[in-house]
């Protein structure tokens, strides 16, 4: 696992273009590309303990949404634990509308970009809130608004495949309207997630757990292999009467 340091001179030599990128984990997705609020409303949260995966942080902010207080959010990715944080600090910071023109690369049409997303005069209302809830989130992302512009940042450092608005807010119930949003604010300023970062097919966890969510882990490798993960998260992290999804 890379130090802080080493992990912001990374994203910056791929801002630099010194690299297109480090490894096929490096990129992060700026929102979840399954329907998360499909599925979450049929699992059960209250005084249960979750571990998933996901570095673009929705099904974190979804299962909070939906009443989950005791989460664990396992990534391969870096910088999973940055963007998490981010997207909660600017909740805490952001209008509803202020949140879509900042994070969405499309407001309106599929075909036109927001010319909004990830300025940083809105980073600016943003990071005084980032900095108290993960002091290395608000250092990682500070350096780079400092150093680069918004749009080049997200060309870089995010995945490309972004759906239209429409989508991701039937994806995401906490985006579906602004009172949903407003209740999600009203939750996330109390909450904590522990995050760990490492490779779940190879790594072992710590813990037991009433639900695991897998997200699109299984269109990674092999049945075979799939099928090894699903056993020894069965007999080692999930809880008895537990699901895995």
């Amino acid at each position: 696992m890379d130090s802080f340091e080493t992990k912001l001179y990374k994203a910056s030599a791929i801002c630099d273009g010194h690299f297109k990128y480090l490894d096929e984990f490096s990129k992060m997705y700026t929102f979840c590309t399954e329907n998360v609020s499909g599925y979450m409303k049929h699992f059960d949260f209250d005084g249960k303990r979750l571990l998933t995966v996901g570095s673009s942080g929705d099904q974190v902010l979804n299962s909070f949404f939906y009443g989950a207080r005791d989460i664990t959010l396992f990534d391969i990715n870096p910088y999973a634990k940055f963007y998490v944080y981010l997207k909660i600090a600017s909740i805490v910071s952001l209008s509803y509308d202020e949140f879509i023109n900042f994070f969405f690369k499309y407001t309106d049409s599929p075909f036109r970009n927001n010319r909004e997303m990830f300025s940083k005069n809105t980073f600016n209302k943003i990071k005084s809130t980032l900095r108290l809830f993960d002091y290395e989130s608000f250092l990682f992302f500070d350096e780079l608004f400092s150093l680069y512009d918004g749009e080049l940042i997200r060309r870089r450092l995010f995945d490309d495949d972004e759906d239209r608005c429409l989508v991701i807010k039937g994806f995401n119930s906490y985006l579906r309207d602004e009172e949903s949003y407003n209740k999600l604010r009203s939750i996330i300023k109390k909450i904590y997630f522990n995050y760990i970062e490492g490779n779940i097919f190879t790594d072992n966890i710590d813990g037991k757990f009433d639900n695991i969510f897998l997200s699109n882990l299984s269109g990674l490798v092999s049945l075979d292999e799939f099928e090894v993960l699903l056993n020894r998260l069965n007999l080692n992290n999930l809880n008895s009467n537990g699901k895995i999804l």
